[in-house]
């Protein structure tokens, strides 16, 4: 089988959204499959804080393409191209062709049927991306839509005539899991994402750590992410920008406590990764979030509660054997939710159909 994934240009930063089109990219050559990814350069939006002409941009775009993500392990056998815009003369045929964010579904809706059955694959309500009425559009497109968390399918099923397949992110038990015994984990390590979109919570999460390293002086934060580290952080919290899956593997299991401030989530991928890695889980109450955790496996404070979050850190760090135990019942749900090879059949099979209905 044939598949093309249409996703947006090159990132060198880590991305959620562009890990799970890799894994599932690695997956279908692991199963036989022919992959392309077509990454897709905006003319007005490729590396646009640099004055380059186009054309320039457009080579480093391939560069950093064929050479592939420094955080991600993408099998060498994944073919990749470049192109400035989708179109049928610059998409090839296919069984099966993959729009993988909402400023990527319509080009590929206009697409001929010659460049494979269409799928639309949804990983956040991205409102971000394109305005709402745009998005909201783009669901009732005939594409066959795969999503990643069932608030996500009740969403679109309000404006989709079909009925929105989900499959939740499956996370990989050999390179997510724990290295570090919770119980010689220091209780006053903290881990966080850091990122400068407002939504994120960050500055709301930092204004919890500030304020727990004042009740508690030997407190330890690790915050990660995809923008370069803050100036003005205090010296007393560590940061890696860019974090490979070993380097994350490695902050979660330092970590005691993994907090997530953020307002709203698709599915809030990390606080999965590190309840897979022992930590116990602090996080609003986002509806990504809660499709792999419960009130008995996470702590849920509401969105914008700085005083609740850091009522649940505190309550952790002065009650070590909840904090443990909280990390276990996290840690087996997770393990049992998010299975990965269950996860990555799932996709694969569905894509599969294509070729059974043809034939």
């Amino acid at each position: 089988m044939k598949v093309t994934f249409v996703i947006n240009e090159p990132i060198q930063e880590a991305s959620g959204g562009y890990k799970m089109v890799y894994t599932y990219a690695d997956e279908l050559i692991n199963n036989g499959d022919e992959v392309l990814i077509v990454y897709n350069c905006h003319k007005n939006r490729l590396f646009s804080n640099y004055k380059f002409p186009f054309w320039i941009k457009m080579q480093i775009a391939n560069f950093l393409a064929q050479r592939g993500p420094s955080w991600f392990a993408l099998n060498s056998k994944v073919k990749r191209k470049v192109v400035s815009f989708v179109s049928n003369d610059t998409i090839p045929d296919a069984d099966v062709v993959i729009a993988t964010a909402a400023d990527t579904a319509e080009s590929v809706y206009r697409l001929s049927g010659n460049k494979g059955k269409k799928y639309y694959f949804v990983q956040g309500y991205e409102t971000w991306v394109i305005n709402e009425e745009k998005l909201l559009e783009t669901y009732k497109y005939p594409m066959r839509i795969i999503t990643i968390s069932k608030w996500l399918k009740n969403t679109i099923e309000k404006y989709a005539n079909q009925n929105v397949i989900v499959v939740l992110n499956g996370i990989d038990g050999k390179i997510f899991r724990i290295t570090k015994a919770l119980e010689k984990r220091n209780s006053t390590s903290i881990c966080m994402l850091y990122h400068d979109l407002e939504s994120k919570g960050s500055k709301e999460g930092l204004k919890v750590l500030k304020k727990l390293k004042q009740d508690f002086p030997d407190l330890r934060a690790h915050l990660f992410g995809v923008v370069k580290k803050p100036s003005d952080l205090p010296n007393w919290i560590e940061y890696t920008y860019n974090a490979t899956s070993e380097e994350l593997v490695r902050i979660y299991n330092n970590s005691a406590i993994y907090l997530c401030p953020s307002w709203n989530e698709g599915f809030g991928l990390t606080g999965a990764e590190s309840m897979m890695c022992g930590c116990a889980l602090v996080s609003t109450r986002t509806t990504g979030v809660m499709e792999y955790a419960d009130e008995d496996s996470a702590i849920f404070v509401d969105i914008h509660d700085t005083e609740s979050m850091y009522s649940a850190c505190k309550k952790l760090i002065e009650g070590n054997e909840k904090r443990i135990l909280l990390a276990r019942k996290g840690n087996v749900r997770v393990k049992a939710l998010l299975n990965y090879k269950f996860a990555k059949d799932k996709f694969i099979s569905i894509l599969h159909e294509t070729i059974d209905e043809k034939a």
